[in-house]
């Protein structure tokens, strides 16, 4: 009775995400399965521990899992370190930004209510339509930062009110998050 709730814990999500992401919208992510997972290596681990060879098969899937496991933890660990660098050489370009009299503005929803509290704590932030620009304070120090280069249509929007950008940040990442940092100057 407790393999078949054991199986049907791990198929079972698989099925409801899978249903539900078919009915309804998409929703169902890989990382809903990590729980089940726990479940599913118990299920593996009594699998074997009735098997007749078992150290041998102990043995074999401890191999198996140092040879696809490490390779992987290798790439993930190489990942992780060139992504905080990116992070570090992004917040140095962008050291500037901090009193009450910058802005940043961002069209990048996840930025805006995420991680630009924790990297630029005292700065105002305002998420961005990039179709309809707001007038802009020239009493403020106004950064744009967005996931590409600065579309025609807002560039134009700037440029009608006396501003120009510059590029700080070509390619960085705040978080996880790929960024490009423009600074606004006015003519």
């Amino acid at each position: 009775l407790w393999l078949a709730a054991g199986m049907s814990s791990v198929f079972g999500t698989i099925l409801v995400g899978n249903l539900v992401s078919r009915l309804f919208r998409p929703v169902f992510i890989v990382r809903y399965l990590y729980p089940v997972a726990i479940i599913a290596w118990v299920l593996l681990a009594v699998g074997i521990a009735g098997c007749k060879y078992k150290r041998l098969y102990c043995t074999i899937l401890t191999i198996a899992l140092l040879v696809t496991c490490i390779p992987q933890y290798v790439y993930t660990f190489q990942t992780e370190k060139a992504q905080d660098a990116l992070l570090a050489q992004t917040l140095e370009a962008t050291a500037e930004i901090t009193g009450e009299d910058a802005v940043i503005l961002t069209n990048l929803e996840y930025l805006d209510w995420t991680v630009l509290d924790y990297y630029y704590p005292e700065v105002e932030h305002v998420l961005l339509d990039t179709a309809e620009i707001p007038v802009l304070d020239k009493e403020h120090t106004y950064w744009l930062m967005l996931q590409g280069e600065i579309p025609t249509d807002m560039a134009a929007q700037l440029e009608a009110q006396g501003y120009t950008a510059d590029t700080v940040v070509e390619n960085g990442t705040l978080g996880t998050n790929p960024v490009r940092i423009y600074k606004l100057n006015t003519k």
